[in-house]
């Protein structure tokens, strides 16, 4: 977007206001040559306002449409930006799943350890318990009958 940079404006503005100043001077020093009518002096200088007023909504519509342009950019940026982070989302989450259930087989054998370890001491202290009291009851006199 072509606009221009604040020192030309300035510049155009002070153009406009030198303008002014020397028509109004010229004015007072004019000696008319013929007798055709003179234009009239506020015509001119209402054409001068005018025109420094186009001026100014030219360049006012000018930077309107450039800050539409960079608000339209910093929206796509922003599009761009929430996408990427939605993708970002659906990453972690999928991570996420993927943790929680290989934390949850890693309880689960632990678990499945404990109870085999808990198992094994128990069938330990059965066997020790069975074998003694086939033991004892083995080693037990028997008993005789006189007669």
């Amino acid at each position: 977007m072509n606009y221009l940079p604040c020192w030309i404006k300035k510049q155009i503005h002070l153009d406009v206001e030198i303008s002014l100043y020397y028509a109004a001077k010229c004015k007072t020093y004019d000696v008319p040559i013929t007798n055709a009518p003179q234009p009239q002096p506020t015509t001119n200088h209402k054409s001068i306002i005018a025109q420094q007023q186009v001026n100014e909504v030219v360049n006012i519509m000018r930077d309107n449409i450039s800050r539409a342009m960079d608000r339209g950019e910093k929206l796509d940026s922003l599009t761009y930006k929430a996408s990427d982070v939605e993708k970002g989302s659906i990453r972690f989450k999928q991570s996420a799943n993927q943790t929680r259930k290989r934390m949850w087989w890693g309880n689960m054998k632990i678990r499945l350890m404990i109870a085999a370890i808990i198992i094994g001491i128990l069938v330990c202290i059965i066997a020790t318990i069975v074998v003694k009291t086939n033991y004892s009851q083995n080693s037990k006199p028997a008993l005789t009958q006189s007669a």
